[in-house]
């Protein structure tokens, strides 16, 4: 399989993280209040009032699309849980989108469930915030282009 830069297996680094329940840690946090300044101009997206916890976030948010690439198992632990991740989508410094196309990419059968509420989310913040980064445009393609 796919080694990392210390000789691990990807797989076999997936299954430990899941062994050890770091899925459970990063939601978590994840769960934790952000509390965002809503942005007054057009297109701009909302700032975060706690730097360090965004920070973290943005931390938890590759870390949960590291533990998603290639892994079923991972993504369906993590699908439920999509739903509070989505309220986070629009603060700067976290790429909340990417992290749900993770979730889903690659999937079928979650792309499948993810159903019309979910796609239409994605698309009403791309609106919102005019679509300014090209990365929410590639974290809808899963979900449209399976």
């Amino acid at each position: 399989g796919d080694k990392d830069k210390g000789g691990m297996d990807v797989r076999e680094a997936q299954a430990m993280a899941v062994n050890l329940d770091m899925h459970g840690a990063v939601l978590s946090i994840l769960g934790l209040p952000l509390a965002r300044q809503l942005s007054k101009k057009i297109g701009e997206l909302d700032k975060a009032l706690d730097g360090d916890r965004r920070d973290l976030f943005s931390l938890c948010h590759s870390l949960v699309q590291r533990l998603c690439k290639g892994s079923r198992m991972v993504q369906a632990l993590l699908y439920p849980h999509a739903a509070g991740m989505q309220k986070h989508m629009g603060i700067g410094g976290l790429d909340v989108e990417s992290t749900l196309a993770a979730i889903v990419s690659g999937n079928r059968a979650l792309v499948e469930e993810t159903g019309e509420a979910w796609i239409s989310l994605m698309f009403k913040t791309m609106a919102q915030y005019q679509a300014r980064r090209a990365r929410w445009l590639e974290a809808a393609m899963p979900l449209v282009c399976p």
